[in-house]
């Protein structure tokens, strides 16, 4: 999630070449996905059964990527196909703009963001008036899979910023479960040694 609400959300919807590229960017992998064929368009289905575009969602497509360090991607011409998932503040058709596109590869489980701003996927779930539960789920496919009932973490780093007002998480697994109650439990504070100054030496408190 970003919040829609942001300032950073307010330079984007009114940045229109961003936003447009971002749009530009979701049809072309929309289109790719369409043209998808043979044994490539049987494993896009085998992942996001029954309706393995997800307009519900918004729409999933298809694109060779090229990833960053920084955990963001650009289109490349050749490269590791990713499924590209839109990221909005609220889901399906609705006007409201694109945030960020998602990228994840089946094969390995990465995500990268195409601008890096996005926290989570389904941030919506998480907005005011937000539900006392919400589930998190381990992956884009299985967020999909479930008509994007949930979010999933995008950024771990702002965890606890974007989930931290939510009264109970329903994790999809075992091992999210233990990184989200990893990821939302503070550091414990680094107290000073506390001394007192008398006339002679210091002694502890």
């Amino acid at each position: 999630m970003m919040r829609p609400n942001s300032p950073t959300a307010h330079r984007i919807t009114e940045d229109g070449g961003t936003t447009r590229m971002l749009h530009s960017e979701h049809l072309f992998g929309l289109a790719n996905a369409d043209r998808l064929t043979g044994p490539a368009k049987a494993r896009f289905r085998e992942l996001l059964p029954p309706i393995y575009l997800r307009f519900d969602i918004g729409g999933i497509g298809v694109a060779a990527v090229n990833p960053s360090p920084a955990d963001t991607y650009e289109l490349a011409e050749v490269g590791p196909k990713a499924l590209i998932f839109p990221c909005r503040g609220y889901p399906g058709t609705h006007p409201e703009p694109l945030i960020d596109l998602v990228a994840w590869n089946p094969r390995t489980g990465e995500l990268y963001r195409r601008l890096g701003i996005a926290d989570l996927l389904g941030g919506w779930h998480v907005m005011p008036p937000a539900s006392d539960v919400v589930k998190v789920y381990s992956d884009p496919a299985s967020w999909a899979r479930a008509g994007g009932d949930g979010v999933v973490v995008l950024d771990w780093g702002r965890v606890h910023f974007a989930l931290g007002h939510v009264r109970k998480l329903v994790a999809d697994d075992v091992a999210l479960g233990r990184r989200l109650r990893d990821a939302m439990t503070p550091p414990a504070p680094r107290l000073p040694r506390i001394l007192v100054e008398t006339s002679k030496h210091e002694v502890a408190a």
